[in-house]
């Protein structure tokens, strides 16, 4: 037998038959590129048959998350409101317990509280044209309205603290028993009514301890 055939015939047992595909571990291939390819391949149709059962998860998820958050949100904000409404109000009322608003404006004090002529003062007297507009002090009710042979056309009423705010020598009242004011409402005008020597307002602030200083009492007021 000659050299070069038997050569060639060992070249044919060693190549696979016609149409069957060589078999071959990784590490029997010379291209390690080929190897690389066919792991991702393998690996990306596994993440691929996963994913849609994965995103359906989350979703189920995040829907039910987003639900109760908003569910949370939307109970929050109306309590918040409910509050807020309730507060304005009571806002609204301690601020209209605590207002002033002075009796009489442009008005100078013509007669302190205290002795005089040989009597006592009670009140407070601010000199005004007749017909100037009187005020209520602060938040209260008027529990008198009506006529007095001293204090002439007069006004009381009685605060929530529990002081008597008494208006004396008016011209005219508008006002009746009963009725409740708020600081700033007006009860009626200066006038020269009663026992008065000229027009002006009459103030007394009266306790149950008796009357007190007017001046002291509206300042204490004013700051």
């Amino acid at each position: 037998m000659a050299e070069g055939t038997g050569s060639a015939a060992g070249a044919a047992l060693a190549a696979p038959p016609p149409g069957l595909v060589e078999s071959r571990a990784p590490w029997q291939v010379e291209n390690t590129t080929e190897v690389s390819a066919s792991r991702q391949i393998s690996a990306s149709s596994r993440a691929v048959n996963r994913l849609p059962m994965s995103w359906g998860a989350a979703a189920v998820e995040g829907g039910r998350m987003m639900a109760t958050r908003a569910a949370a949100l939307d109970t929050s904000l109306s309590a918040g409101l409910a509050v807020t409404a309730g507060g304005a109000v009571q806002i609204r009322e301690i601020a209209a317990a605590h207002a002033f608003h002075e009796p009489v404006l442009d008005a100078a004090t013509t007669s302190g509280f205290g002795w005089r002529w040989g009597r006592m003062h009670n009140g407070l007297d601010f000199g005004a044209d007749i017909g100037a507009p009187l005020y209520a002090v602060a938040q209260g009710t008027v529990t008198t309205s009506g006529w007095n042979s001293g204090l002439g056309n007069h006004v009381k009423i009685t605060l929530g603290s529990g002081e008597v705010v008494v208006y004396g020598h008016m011209s005219q009242i508008d006002v009746a028993l009963d009725d409740t004011v708020e600081a700033g409402t007006m009860i009626g005008a200066v006038g020269n009514t009663g026992r008065s020597t000229g027009a002006h307002l009459h103030l007394e602030i009266r306790t149950d301890d008796g009357p007190i200083d007017p001046a002291e009492w509206l300042d204490a007021r004013r700051n």
